[in-house]
């Protein structure tokens, strides 16, 4: 592959009646995003789902559906069909374990795994869980100390149309029932009989089992109840956006409702849930069903101060902006002095480089802190920042080489404290600028703020060049609109 082609990324996402359509679902949304960062795409699958998959997928997408997806044969196929190799390897399956990933080294030169629960050994460069407040130390048992974690429902990778809902809900209120598109439970029926004498709008794909029956219940519910069958995101999000609440599941439907600002009574329909459906319950975006679905309902829709705190929680803890943070973080941008600077989460395995740089007299000159740690108090820190998921801790990287560290501290909602410093002796190079840049993109609608001390004259330069504001030595970059961003 040479260095003008576009960046080539292969996806493996399960789907299929009992699976559902999740994972191809957010792996299309990925896909999307970084089609639109100028990235080539294609989809491996099995072919029985190669038509749904054409369903949402975006059209420049390839889709290639007579790979042998097993250890030991697969990795061998993809060599043959596309011997240059491919930037990254995106595995959304949860019966892959870690002997798929090692199989296609070095023919990809990254790696991303989608995960919902620390439960498996793993391989991979990077991994993402979009479950609230995941964080690297979760899957120290799991993962080997060189791959990273992307995560929280910051990251929940939707497609676009849930990220600017309007909340507009119908007078009566209407309640969306959506269990994933195919439902193999049908725990669509049963939420009928519950929620009998309240309008109802039902989600459902066609390839659902249990559609015909489900259609059946719905024509005979009263007062009304409208069955929406291969909705597409658009339409999806216009619904949740006129209904008062959700009833659901604690799958990647959940993102979307907490996206769209919907309060959700959530059930458990399958093991892998357990954890998503506790984070939303404890964050106060959504209560159980668990019990009496009913009951749940009915406290919602009877008490609109509880609807809109539900509302507003939701929305903090998922904006649905993920997809595009994380395709922009995997892009990068350019250096004006040459290059590409990438912004990658810090794994285990950086700790020694990140000490070694903090040894540098550079370093320190400037540092908060003079004087140079010790082996064993950098050792506390780090491991502190692996476990705290209001820190984002980013290797920048550039031209895929580790050249400095990006902090992000959450001040407040919304407001991150920055601090930065590059490589010795990656100076003088415009990386510092460019990694400020990439952050105010991957994370536009946050406030960005930033110390320096007054003899610092270089970071001085650098938040000055970058945008920001300075107020006797606090540093200010205001919040953007995203799409505006993202569309330039």
């Amino acid at each position: 592959m040479t260095t003008g082609d576009p960046r080539f990324a292969v996806f493996f996402a399960a789907a299929g009646v009992e699976t559902g359509w999740g994972h191809a679902v957010r792996c299309g949304a990925l896909s999307s995003a970084l089609l639109d960062c100028g990235w080539r795409v294609a989809f491996v699958c099995r072919p029985e789902v190669e038509r749904a998959l054409e369903a949402v997928l975006p059209p420049p997408a390839e889709i290639v559906s007579d790979a042998p997806i097993k250890v030991g044969s697969i990795a061998a196929w993809a060599r043959d069909l596309w011997p240059a190799g491919c930037d990254l390897l995106v595995l959304d399956d949860y019966a892959l374990e870690d002997g798929f990933e090692p199989e296609f080294r070095p023919w990809a030169r990254r790696s991303l795994v989608m995960e919902d629960i620390p439960n498996r050994r793993l391989a991979g460069d990077l991994l993402l869980d979009p479950t609230p407040g995941r964080t690297r130390t979760d899957y120290d048992s799991f993962l080997p100390r060189n791959c990273a974690v992307i995560g929280g429902a910051r990251h929940a990778l939707l497609r676009p149309a849930f990220s600017h809902v309007k909340r507009m809900p119908e007078t009566p209120p209407r309640v969306l029932v959506a269990f994933g598109a195919t439902d193999p439970s049908n725990a669509t029926a049963a939420a009928l009989v519950a929620l009998e004498g309240l309008s109802l709008d039902i989600v459902l794909g066609s390839s659902a089992p249990h559609l015909d029956g489900v259609r059946r219940m719905a024509s005979a519910h009263r007062p009304g109840a409208r069955l929406h069958v291969d909705i597409d995101a658009n339409a999806l999000a216009n619904l949740m956006g006129y209904c008062a609440l959700a009833v659901g599941a604690g799958g990647s439907g959940a993102w979307e409702r907490c996206a769209a600002g919907l309060p959700s009574v959530v059930l458990e329909v399958a093991d892998n849930q357990r954890h998503v459906v506790q984070s939303l319950i404890e964050a106060g975006a959504a209560i159980s069903g668990a019990e009496d679905v009913r009951a749940a309902v009915d406290g919602i829709l009877t008490n609109r101060s509880i609807q809109e705190a539900m509302s507003c929680v939701a929305h903090n803890l998922c904006d649905g902006l993920g997809v595009m943070r994380v395709a922009r973080m995997l892009s990068g941008i350019r250096v004006p002095k040459g290059g590409r600077v990438t912004l990658t989460p810090a794994a285990p395995a950086d700790s020694d480089l990140m000490y070694d740089w903090q040894l540098h007299p550079g370093t320190r000159r400037f540092a908060k802190q003079p004087n140079i740690p010790a082996r064993e108090e950098h050792d506390v820190w780090f491991l502190g920042r692996m476990a705290n998921a209001e820190s984002m801790l980013y290797m920048i990287e550039h031209e895929g080489q580790p050249s400095g560290v990006l902090r992000l501290d959450a001040e407040e909602v919304g407001v991150w404290l920055v601090s930065i410093y590059v490589a010795p002796d990656c100076h003088g190079r415009g990386i510092a600028g460019a990694a400020l840049t990439l952050a105010h993109t991957i994370w536009p609608q946050h406030e960005f703020k930033a110390e320096v001390l007054k003899d610092n004259v270089v970071s001085h330069k650098l938040f000055a060049r970058a945008g920001y504001k300075d107020t006797n030595g606090l540093y200010r970059y205001p919040p953007r609109d995203a799409m505006e961003i993202w569309t330039r």
